[in-house]
């Protein structure tokens, strides 16, 4: 080993463990082999004996197993770490499959002599039990919190593209410590550092990097060089960065995702760029050909599209959680303007039963207002009126559908201008479907087919109803989806029903109707509801814990059913809402 990468080697041991003596470390640089592992290869195999332990010097590591589903992630391994310390324990097979996330440098020790070492030196016996503990204990690591890496990837020669790589990068360096590097940057510091020789000096240089700033984000180049193939195996996230107006077919530079193994599974986003005044519209054939964790749009020039792309990035951007509640919804048109009044920017909103309408329009781009007016007029629809013979359901769900129709036509979810997600309940299967692409007016349809009143939605031979059966306020899904903050807004009530009428009382239709006490008892309608969400009230209490801000309005006296009392429910909406904002420490957008 060369004099200049022994003393390196040394370094980063003392670092480590800093009670080594002189001795041990010359000890360590015979018996410790030193590992280089490119961005995707792997490791340790699931299953294999275990032989040999790992400390990782530098870069990072991700582990997987095979569960009942399939490949499960089950965590990642950040510098100073060990890996293969459960088998060594056991004296067993590895218990998971470990790959390189982006270029790493280990040490590799045999078990036998890496339990000598524990016996002779406190600091490695400490830093062994601090691990196992955060592991067993399901703790994640700095590096799991947050993305530490970004590769942003120009899918074609276009100037505008590069361009907006580049404006990206600043806009993300002036927000957090972060530092941009591209190939002409890296070859100053070290010259040839692309040659297989520089691999270690290169790995650790750039992990120096990513230890001294909160984000390094990675300029490759529209085409599937070596410098692009080193930037996508760094990367925690690959941006793939796409004018709108192209076909939407896949190139040479996006083959190089399938070196990415398991950094596939921590996905690649597309951002497409779209010109000012354009429609956002056919974004499914640049869904179609890809697996993506999600994609964004973003209008040139627009500085709440870059603001929102960035908060994204930096785990920060908000997402607003719409519940059920019948006309009690228009609250959330309040909250809606107390957000915009504060300038809390919403970037990603979720939603079910009418939550899920006041959420589709607001994902649109519309304000609060403009919403207000769209559902005031599409109320002469009379959605939740209509009878039919009542085989499958009270009413026929034609009045419904065409207020739906009306508000949202043809549009699909994946080209709103914000993230939208819309819940409804899948009867054939028992579980929650959460809907972020497809038909707008279909899945929000769906999310509203209240059971027993609307009739289900029939897709792909099952059948799907009212999302508040299963999940009445879907703050946790979107929490699985967001990094940062989420608000909760409830308007479901609690209000007791009662029976309006003695105990023991015949509440047969007929009885009731002859004895004229009809409208004394709850309706049936108004029942179905109630039990309804009773079904997801369990549910609805685990929300608080997900939600960094939890609004539920009072609204007394008015039921789900009271369509003439939108006024005072968008005022009640906005003065709780604009009251909770003030006391609530959240940076504002723009």
């Amino acid at each position: 080993m060369p004099l200049a990468e022994r003393n390196e080697f040394y370094s980063e041991l003392r670092r480590l463990y800093p009670d080594l003596d002189e001795e041990l470390l010359q000890r360590m640089g015979t018996e410790f082999e030193q590992v280089h592992i490119a961005g995707g290869e792997i490791v340790l195999r699931e299953g294999e004996v275990s032989d040999a332990l790992y400390i990782l010097i530098n870069g990072r590591l991700g582990a997987t197993r095979q569960g009942a589903l399939g490949l499960e992630r089950v965590g990642e391994i950040a510098r100073g770490e060990m890996i293969g310390e459960m088998s060594l324990l056991s004296g067993g097979r590895r218990t998971a499959t470990v790959t390189a996330l982006r270029d790493s440098r280990l040490l590799r020790v045999s078990n036998q002599a890496f339990l000598t070492f524990m016996q002779r030196h406190p600091s490695v016996t400490q830093s062994f039990i601090r691990l196992l503990t955060r592991r067993l204990s399901g703790a994640k690591s700095r590096s799991e919190q947050s993305l530490s890496t970004i590769a942003l990837v120009p899918l074609g020669p276009r100037p505008a593209l590069s361009g907006f790589a580049r404006t990206l990068a600043a806009a993300l360096e002036s927000r957090e410590s972060s530092c941009s590097v591209d190939r002409p940057r890296v070859e100053a510091s070290l010259p040839a550092c692309l040659d297989s020789s520089q691999a270690g000096q290169l790995a650790a240089w750039l992990d120096d990097l990513e230890q001294s700033h909160r984000l390094v984000i990675y300029l490759a180049n529209d085409t599937a060089d070596a410098w692009t193939r080193l930037c996508m195996r760094q990367a925690d996230r690959v941006l793939l960065i796409a004018d709108a107006r192209d076909s939407g077919a896949t190139g040479a530079v996006e083959e190089l995702l399938r070196e990415r193994t398991f950094g596939d599974l921590r996905g690649s986003e597309l951002v497409l760029l779209h010109e000012p005044g354009h429609p956002i519209e056919a974004t499914g054939r640049w869904l179609a050909p890809r697996q993506l964790l999600r994609h964004h749009h973003v209008r040139a020039d627009d500085a709440q599209d870059m603001a929102r792309l960035c908060r994204h990035l930096l785990g920060e951007s908000i997402g607003l959680a719409l519940g059920g509640g019948g006309a009690r919804a228009f609250a959330q048109i309040g909250v809606l303007r107390a957000l915009a009044e504060a300038r809390v920017p919403v970037d990603v909103i979720g939603g079910t039963s009418m939550g899920a309408v006041v959420g589709a329009l607001a994902a649109t781009g519309l304000e609060a207002d403009a919403i207000l007016e769209h559902l005031r007029a599409a109320l002469h629809h009379k959605p939740f009126s209509g009878l039919t013979l009542p085989v499958v359901s009270l009413l026929s769900g034609h009045r419904l559908q065409a207020m739906t129709r009306e508000l949202f036509g043809d549009r699909q979810i994946e080209d709103l201008r914000l993230r939208y997600l819309c819940t409804s309940s899948n009867l054939t299967r028992g579980t929650l479907h959460v809907a972020e692409t497809g038909s707008l007016a279909r899945w929000v349809l769906a999310s509203n087919a209240v059971p027993g009143i609307i009739p289900p939605l029939v897709q792909g031979g099952e059948l799907y109803v009212d999302g508040g059966l299963i999940n009445n306020l879907p703050a946790d899904e979107i929490a699985r989806r967001n990094a940062g903050p989420v608000i909760a807004v409830n308007v479901s009530g609690s209000a007791r029903l009662s029976a309006g009428v003695e105990d023991d009382a015949d509440l047969s239709g007929w009885s009731l109707l002859l004895s004229g006490r009809s409208k004394s008892v709850p309706s049936l309608s108004r029942m179905l509801v109630r039990a309804m969400l009773m079904a997801s009230a369990t549910h609805a209490a685990r929300v608080r814990e997900v939600a960094a801000l939890y609004l539920a309005p009072e609204l007394p006296g008015i039921d789900v059913g009271d369509w003439q009392a939108i006024d005072r429910l968008v005022e009640a909406g906005y003065a709780h809402a604009a009251e909770a904002l003030t006391q609530w420490p959240v940076s504002r957008g723009t």
